[in-house]
């Protein structure tokens, strides 16, 4: 009886254990039978992973024009950040001629040495070759492109001089010389308005002092250089009486414009006939002889002293 109850019990234990096996693996994933890898339970709440957050990174400052309310159109002025400040200018050095200068003014001006000083310096540019200090009567070349100079003062006391110099201070004119000369002058170009002549006569002076055509000048270059060579400031100066050879005629807007040129005494003579010259005479610039003598060429004219 006894062996009965435990055979019993014995097969129901392993009835038990079979059943449960069958049902751990019903409920087991599709694993491999050659596996070996143990099986783990998974329970039904599983813990998500905390996830890793990203790092994003922060956009590039951008510059924003800032609007000018003044403008009306709306539109957007950049505004700078900084502002570059200039180098202070130093004061430059003088041509090493300005002590030509001094000892000039220290001895044909009687001027104290020791009182003498150069007070100020600057460099500039100049437009031709008179400097900004043109001398009454003479024609001066431009400048293409300007030309660098300087300007500079000498002063003693309570006196003080301009200069004007080229570049290399080999060229140097005292402007308040030239200033203060204190001669009455005239600008046959601006006074007669010469810059709308339209044709150029020369004629010579018979022995019977009859005016006779020589040359005709109608080149417009020729015609524009001649106006602007007289387009300076020329001195007046009382008359020698000399006889002209040449007497020149400009024609502007069908009005004669008359002028004695070039006597024995002075080839560089000008002389009007209008009545604001009152009986005087001035001079013109070796450069209305070359211009006019071209047109002279091969015709008889007067033998002048230095022609």
């Amino acid at each position: 009886m006894k062996y009965f109850i435990l055979i019993i019990f014995i097969t129901f234990t392993f009835s038990l254990i079979v059943s449960c096996t069958e049902t751990n693996k019903k409920n087991s994933p599709n694993l491999s039978h050659k596996s070996n890898t143990p099986v783990v339970s998974i329970t039904k709440k599983t813990l998500k992973p905390t996830p890793i957050p990203t790092i994003t990174p922060l956009p590039s400052p951008t510059y924003t024009p800032v609007p000018d309310k003044k403008n009306e159109n709306n539109i957007s002025t950049i505004l700078p950040t900084s502002t570059t400040i200039p180098d202070p200018t130093s004061t430059p050095d003088p041509p090493s001629t300005y002590i030509d200068e001094m000892a000039k003014l220290i001895f044909e001006k009687n001027v104290t040495a020791n009182e003498l000083i150069l007070t100020s310096v600057k460099r500039t540019y100049w437009k031709d070759e008179s400097m900004d200090c043109p001398e009454p009567g003479i024609y001066y070349k431009k400048y293409n492109p300007p030309d660098f100079g300087y300007i500079y003062i000498l002063e003693s006391n309570d006196k003080q001089w301009e200069f004007h110099s080229n570049s290399t201070g080999l060229k140097t004119v005292n402007c308040d010389e030239i200033k203060n000369t204190n001669i009455p002058t005239i600008n046959i170009t601006k006074k007669n308005s010469l810059q709308q002549t339209n044709k150029i006569y020369i004629l010579r002076y018979s022995q019977d002092r009859i005016p006779v055509l020589t040359a005709e000048i109608e080149n417009k270059i020729d015609i524009e250089k001649i106006t602007e060579i007289l387009n300076v400031n020329i001195p007046l100066k009382g008359t020698y009486n000399c006889k002209p050879f040449f007497q020149i005629v400009f024609i502007v807007k069908d009005k004669e414009i008359k002028f004695d040129w070039l006597c024995k005494e002075n080839k560089n003579m000008i002389r009007g006939h209008e009545n604001s010259w009152d009986e005087s005479e001035s001079i013109v610039s070796k450069e209305f002889g070359i211009i006019i003598g071209k047109y002279l060429t091969g015709k008889p004219i007067p033998a002048v002293p230095g022609m």
